[in-house]
């Protein structure tokens, strides 16, 4: 077995500017190229010397707060989740970001778990928020407008509504309190490079979320390490689509600071903004699914622009897989431009586990261990590591692990043992140590990239007066990969009363849309064990 092993990931890892946490990175560049390009957002321009100015002065303004320890950000991609990361780490804080689909219950649930009482969030989300201020569960609320880093006259089209609500209650505006603040880097002790740095949120082994803590040093290392696989450098100019409150955006903005590039950003993924933005920004690097990149290739409206620049697209494969079919359309579409795997890792490795080298791709898999081939293993069921070609549990050591959950170590204890995250994925390592992933031992689902867990999405169901029992599951979707699907047993007076239809609008009031069940089936019994769980294998096979 002859392991492959690329010149850029067989040394040492070395650091650009020595191992620091990011927002030091951008106090460097600052200094260094203080006028340089760092953000394009629609047009708008922010250079890395106003990035490191921003951060000051909302770290000193979140210090004034009292905002601490956890700070929570709710927001869509913009440049204000840039500064709001960077400031509360500087400032001694933790950001904690949270998908902004969410809806009340989902996200006072986090804010639960971490004790946050301060939440960062665009004007638009306000409603969401709202009850919360009212119930005492928040004592800050934070708002940022998306037009207050809008051009005039945007360069690109714009595919967003960037209203504010009139109605604001007693939130705080970010732009006032940061207009009011130094812009001298906030005072304080430095900072540990183990020390929580952020946190995520993820189902573990099993359905319910769970905060989970990052290192600082976990950003910068992965950053380093990742982007010299795909050799991304200061010149490279990034299209960031993938919301930034997700760990693969995350680690995109993380590549990007460490690198000093520039990077293109849009608020959502949007057809006509991405063509437009390749096009005008001679974007070179683009991370996205798998699905993103065919849509793109789907529309015929796309042959009308050139994307030629896109030297190098990284794709998640969760549901549509990134195949050598789609990689041919994509290099026909752009020129010779490459489309390859993005990798393999979760929110507890800070992804990037394993990494697909640009110059050996091998398609159907997920690359290679970024950090040496000790760095992931296949373990089977009799604990033993499985030789090369035979499928078992993927688990991985690296320094970029996770530091536990929030307030749950039991939860860390199920998964962490001698040193190895055991991920509850299956895959297996060809004879070259490319890694392929199988599946997932554990419940959460995809659905167009996007991670929902099953029992949260079966707590908020069975709070219908008509719901007496519930399952949620994954069913194969040609479009979004998996859907979701809830079985369901009404209650007697439930029966007959309520359709599908009803509970499904009455989910979307309560819940992310991409969490709804888009299918319900009705069942007068669901099958349970003698400890009352669900058999969710029996639901799909009644033998």
């Amino acid at each position: 077995m002859t392991h492959y092993i690329p010149t850029e990931l067989s040394g040492t890892l070395e650091y650009s500017f020595g191992l620091r946490p990011l927002y030091e990175y951008v106090s460097i560049h600052a200094g260094r190229m203080p006028d340089k390009a760092c953000l394009v957002y629609y047009g708008k321009r922010i250079t890395y010397a106003q990035l490191e100015e921003s951060i000051n002065r909302l770290g000193n303004a979140l210090r004034r707060l009292d905002a601490g320890p956890v700070v929570t950000l709710f927001m869509q991609n913009c440049p204000q989740f840039v500064f709001a990361h960077l400031a509360a780490q500087k400032a001694g804080l933790i950001p904690a970001s949270l998908d902004p689909m969410f809806k009340t219950w989902e996200v006072e649930n986090r804010l639960r778990m971490t004790g946050s009482r301060v939440v960062i969030a665009n004007s638009c989300l306000y409603p969401v928020l709202e009850p919360l201020v009212e119930q005492g569960v928040l004592s800050h609320v934070i708002l940022t407008d998306f037009s207050e880093y809008l051009p005039e006259t945007p360069e690109i089209p714009l595919h967003f509504s960037f209203e504010a609500p009139e109605s604001r209650g007693g939130a705080l505006s970010l732009a006032e309190l940061m207009r009011e603040a130094s812009p001298e880097p906030p005072p304080g002790r430095e900072r540990d490079i183990a020390e929580p740095g952020l946190i995520l949120f993820t189902s573990g082994t099993s359905g319910m979320p769970k905060a989970t803590m990052l290192s600082l040093k976990s950003q910068v290392y992965k950053a380093a390490r990742y982007g010299a696989a795909y050799h991304y450098t200061q010149q490279t100019r990034w299209l960031q689509t993938q919301g930034m409150y997700h760990i693969g955006g995350m680690l995109m903005l993380c590549v990007h600071l460490y690198n000093a590039s520039t990077m293109v950003l849009l608020t959502r993924f949007n057809l006509d903004s991405v063509r437009h933005a390749i096009q005008r920004y001679l974007c070179d690097a683009w991370y996205a699914s798998a699905q993103s990149f065919r849509q793109l290739l789907d529309d015929p409206d796309s042959a009308d622009f050139c994307l030629c620049s896109l030297r190098q697209g990284t794709s998640s494969s969760f549901g549509i897989s990134t195949t050598g079919e789609l990689a041919e359309r994509w290099a026909k579409a752009t020129g010779g431009g490459l489309l390859i795997e993005s990798g393999y890792g979760l929110t507890e490795s800070h992804t990037a586990a394993a990494a697909m080298p640009p110059e050996r791709p091998k398609h159907g898999t997920f690359g290679i261990p970024l950090f040496g081939h000790g760095s992931v293993k296949i373990i089977g069921p009799d604990g033993k590591e499985c030789p090369p070609n035979v499928e078992g549990e993927i688990v991985v050591r690296d320094d970029g692990v996770f530091l536990g959950y929030m307030n749950n170590p039991e939860a860390m204890e199920e998964i962490f043992r001698d040193g190895w995250l055991y991920t509850g994925d299956v895959g297996f390592l060809d004879d070259e140590g490319y890694l392929t992933f199988l599946g997932r031992t554990k419940q959460m689902l995809k659905t167009s990239g996007f991670s929902v867990f099953p029992e949260e999405v079966e707590t908020l169901l069975s709070w219908h007066e008509a719901v007496e029992r519930v399952a949620v599951v994954g069913v194969p979707d040609p479009k979004r990969g998996e859907r979701v699907k809830a079985f369901i047993q009404l209650t007697e007076e439930g029966r007959g009363r309520v359709t599908g239809e009803d509970l499904i609008l009455w989910a979307r009031e309560r819940m992310a849309s991409y969490k709804c069940p888009r299918e319900i089936e009705f069942r007068d019994n669901l099958p349970i064990s003698s400890t009352g769980k669900i058999l969710r294998k029996a639901l799909f096979d009644p033998t």
